[in-house]
Parts: structure tokens; sequence; C-alpha cells
């Protein structure tokens, strides 16, 4: 049972398939293009694309200066991967408390 479908247009059909073989599947000219137009459309400073959100999270953490014996407040309820970036840092991941009802802090 579908709950939901979901449109790709043939345009992106055609350009994944183009970037799949190219072999050029986490660098090159697409991935090159896409930041120039982060920049350009949405006035975006050095925009940066990478492969997944740890890694945008590991690269936050990182470019905010984190380092060893640091804490870092993270929502008990997350992706196992917020933490674990924090622990790549060598930083201390403190679990904030959430209300039961709202699941806010």
């Amino acid at each position: 049972m579908d709950f939901f479908n979901t449109h790709i247009s043939s345009k992106a059909i055609k350009l994944a398939t183009q970037v799949l073989k190219s072999g050029w599947i986490s660098e090159g000219k697409m991935v090159k293009e896409f930041e120039i137009q982060l920049n350009q459309k949405l006035g975006l400073a050095n925009p940066v694309a990478l492969n997944s959100g740890t890694s945008a999270l590991h690269l936050a953490l990182v470019l905010a200066g984190v380092g060893p014996g640091d804490d870092v407040i993270i929502p008990a309820q997350t992706f196992v991967a917020t933490g674990l970036v924090v622990l790549m840092q060598r930083a201390k991941p403190v679990f904030a408390d959430i209300d039961p009802t709202t699941g806010n802090i």
C-alpha cells in the first residue's frame, strides 16, 4: 500500500544518471555547479555540499571550534550520529531533558 507517491522528473533522472555514469558521485563538475548555484541564487558564502547529514553535523562542530573537553547539548530524541560527531571531536555529548508530553526541552 502506498501512502504517498514521490514525483521525480525526467530531467532529475537524466541528471542523476549522468552523475552515476561519470563515476564522480561525491565530487566533480555537478557538485561544484550545485555549490555555485547555492551561492548565486541564495547568497550563501562558500557553500559546501556534503555526502550526509552526519558529515554536515561534524563540519558544523569543527567550524564552531568544538574540541576536547567541551560539553555539547544535544536532544535526547535524535539519530545516533548527533552524539557520534560530538565524540569524534573528543567532546562530551550532554543529552537535554525533554518534556514527555511535548517532546520539547
